[in-house]
């Protein structure tokens, strides 16, 4: 999932991020009779003044594989 925080900066971004991860975690999901409980992780990746769609899109991709090498439930600032 893409979340698109536009006129606002990395900071503010992650504290989002750490909301969404904070409220997801902390909620239990039911499938049927199963309680689940889920994890997220989330990338945060800032679009630079002079910086492309293509190249945003880039860091976005790279700090989803940060995450996954970092492991679950956590956020991870792609600058």
């Amino acid at each position: 999932m893409i979340i698109v925080l536009p006129n606002t900066d990395s900071n503010r971004a992650q504290h989002v991020a750490w909301r969404i991860r904070n409220k997801i975690t902390s909620s239990q999901f039911s499938i049927g009779d199963n309680k689940i409980d889920m994890t997220i992780s989330d990338e945060v990746a800032s679009l630079d003044g002079n910086d492309s769609q293509k190249n945003l899109t880039k860091r976005a991709d790279t700090a989803l594989y940060t995450v996954k090498r970092a492991g679950r439930n956590c956020v991870i600032i792609e600058l």
